[in-house]
């Protein structure tokens, strides 16, 4: 509303528009809150419900005189019944309207309750993959089908979990994790420009918000010396890395400017994290025993730096691109973590006590002005 009020202004004084229209333009329009603090407690308390169902499950706690048939029933009960009140009872009713959503979220969480309780039933083991993957796909078929916004921020949060929980059981953990993260964003920038001119096109948003949030996150555990250890490429990343980049591509030659800019930023992201992987020296200095790291490390340190600086100015612009400040927020917030973290590492075994608490207090005062200069003429460009 506050944007909205000087754009007004400025349209009046440049002769755009007249008074009375911009009085009518303003009384179009009133500025409204999104979330109630009633409705935060509601969002907390189902979220308290659904991670103490999921623990009930998984502890089966004062749960075994009941047969393993029973249990399955009984979980499945709750999850059907949560099912039906989010989607006809509470719909139904204006003055519980504010449940809707907590309770889509809760039947996600319930959903996979089932999955473990059904997998425990069949004598699977606990921590497998495909737990994550029926969680996953099931989740999101139903985020998509009541169009919950709510679910579908679970549901793709929980497949990036299983693809990096599946990349970590197939490669060095270190590798496992790097790729994990950053491979699949260009099938995830993919899928979110799928949605663009769509009834859901809302959801192409969380797409590629995660996208950019895994990315940056392969890319800064990746630069961190001695995280990867031996190099590690598992079939099922080149599978995802390849699907990433042809529909990416594909989709991206039919879109603009922005649409092509983006999938580059993607594919360089991915190929950057590979990249890392490969170079990535298996030694690691402890920072804390005063030893100078080896030139192989000092390396790639440095090659680690500029390829994370790199994304994250690429993925700012990405956020002013699509006029989405969140995004060039966050991508500004990595870079100013990712330089603290940094900085730590190069100043600790140069400095000890007083003086690297004041270097590394030079470096937070500096590094902060500077990031957020550069966020905010970031987003002044994407407001002109």
């Amino acid at each position: 509303m506050a944007w909205l009020e000087a754009e007004v202004a400025r349209w009046r004084a440049d002769g755009v528009v007249g008074d009375d229209a911009a009085a009518a333009i303003t009384a179009r329009y009133r500025a409204r809150e999104r979330r109630t603090p009633v409705s935060l407690v509601v969002v907390l308390g189902f979220l308290l419900v659904g991670v103490g169902l999921v623990l009930l499950v998984a502890a089966n706690v004062d749960l075994d005189q009941v047969g393993p048939l029973a249990r399955f029933l009984g979980v499945v009960a709750v999850w059907l019944a949560l099912v039906a009140a989010a989607e006809v009872g509470v719909e139904r009713v204006a003055a519980l309207r504010v449940l809707v959503g907590p309770l889509r979220v809760l039947v996600v969480v319930a959903y996979g309750a089932t999955i473990l309780q059904a997998t425990q039933s069949l004598q699977v083991p606990a921590f497998s993959a495909g737990i994550l993957a029926a969680w996953a796909l099931g989740s999101l078929a139903y985020a998509y089908a009541v169009a919950s916004y709510g679910a579908v921020v679970l549901g793709i949060s929980i497949a990036v979990a299983w693809y990096v929980f599946a990349m970590v059981g197939r490669a060095d953990s270190g590798a496992g994790v790097v790729l994990g993260f950053a491979l699949p964003v260009p099938l995830l920038l993919a899928v979110a420009t799928a949605h663009a001119g769509t009834a859901l096109a809302a959801f192409g948003r969380v797409w590629r918000g995660l996208a950019v949030g895994v990315g940056l996150a392969g890319l800064f555990t990746g630069a961190l010396p001695g995280v990867v250890g031996e190099p590690s490429f598992p079939a099922l990343a080149w599978a995802v890395l390849a699907v990433g980049l042809i529909a990416v591509a594909a989709l991206a030659s039919r879109g603009d400017a922005d649409d092509r800019f983006e999938a580059g930023v993607g594919a360089g992201v991915a190929l950057a994290a590979l990249g890392l992987v490969a170079i990535a020296p298996g030694e690691v200095t402890d920072v804390f025993s005063g030893r100078s790291p080896s030139a192989g490390q000092v390396a790639f340190s440095l090659i680690g730096v500029a390829a994370f600086i790199a994304a994250a100015l690429a993925v700012a612009v990405v956020g002013v691109r699509r006029r989405s400040p969140r995004i060039t927020d966050a991508a500004s917030g990595a870079l100013f973590l990712f330089l603290l973290v940094q900085s730590f590492g190069v100043l600790a075994p140069l400095a000890s006590g007083a003086a690297l608490v004041l270097g590394l207090g030079v470096v937070l005062v500096g590094g902060g002005v500077l990031v957020d200069r550069g966020r905010r003429r970031l987003r002044a460009e994407a407001d002109r």
